[in-house]
């Protein structure tokens, strides 16, 4: 009995909180197309950055290049299958990892997080000179309109304007994409050609094709 008495006593005695403790829920599984890219420490709450170019360029990220390789192939065809409505085979990724076309392919990261490609190769043009073709170009949506296409596409640009023998650079884009079209002629590319039902399950099939001579960009 006198057991019980100063256990209970005991018990009474204990403080009691006045309030709950904060028990916060665990982080969150990252979104690795929509993180916040402002450099800030990763937050329990991630928002994609705002959708005005204006506040996008206010904020913006450091960014750097990498060649494609074997070793990080992998990471090139996850970013592809994100950013375009197509599949690439075997073939394409052997043409961006051959040694020869290094300098015209590049991948750009934020941090350590793949957010865009400009994948491109060298092909015969007209008397012994060589054309440079681009396969593929692409963004990541949560990281446009900070500027980092932009920087590629000048980046292409001087690296070409320092080849020797080149004939031009130039792409097919899908003629409804006035917004593509747009941009690259704010770089100096023109529509060379029209090429009917040039694409696959695509809807129009047809596309222009776009091309630039060897040169640096006006304004460098």
């Amino acid at each position: 009995f006198f057991f019980q008495i100063r256990l209970r006593a005991v018990v009474r005695e204990r403080p009691v909180p006045s309030t709950p403790p904060n028990l916060s829920p665990p982080p969150r599984a990252l979104d690795w197309t929509s993180v916040d890219s402002s450099h800030q420490p990763p937050a329990t709450e991630m928002e994609d950055p705002s959708e005005d170019p204006v506040e996008r360029k206010r904020a913006g990220i450091k960014t750097y290049y990498t060649d494609v390789t074997p070793n990080n192939v992998g990471q090139l065809r996850c970013l592809n299958l994100n950013v375009f409505p197509v599949t690439y085979n075997d073939g394409f990724y052997k043409d961006v990892t051959n040694e020869q076309n290094k300098d015209v392919t590049k991948m750009v990261y934020v941090s350590d997080m793949l957010v865009g490609a400009i994948c491109c190769r060298f092909e015969a043009g007209k008397d012994k000179l060589n054309r440079v073709y681009i396969m593929t170009f692409g963004v990541l949506k949560a990281y446009r309109h900070y500027g980092i296409g932009t920087g590629m596409i000048k980046h292409l640009i001087s690296v070409v304007s320092k080849l020797q023998d080149i004939q031009d650079v130039y792409l097919h884009v899908q003629i409804s994409n006035e917004k593509a079209i747009k941009f690259y002629q704010r770089y100096g590319f023109e529509i060379i050609a029209k090429k009917e039902n040039y694409y696959r399950k695509i809807d129009p099939p047809h596309c222009y094709v776009l091309s630039r001579k060897p040169g640096p960009l006006e304004s460098e």
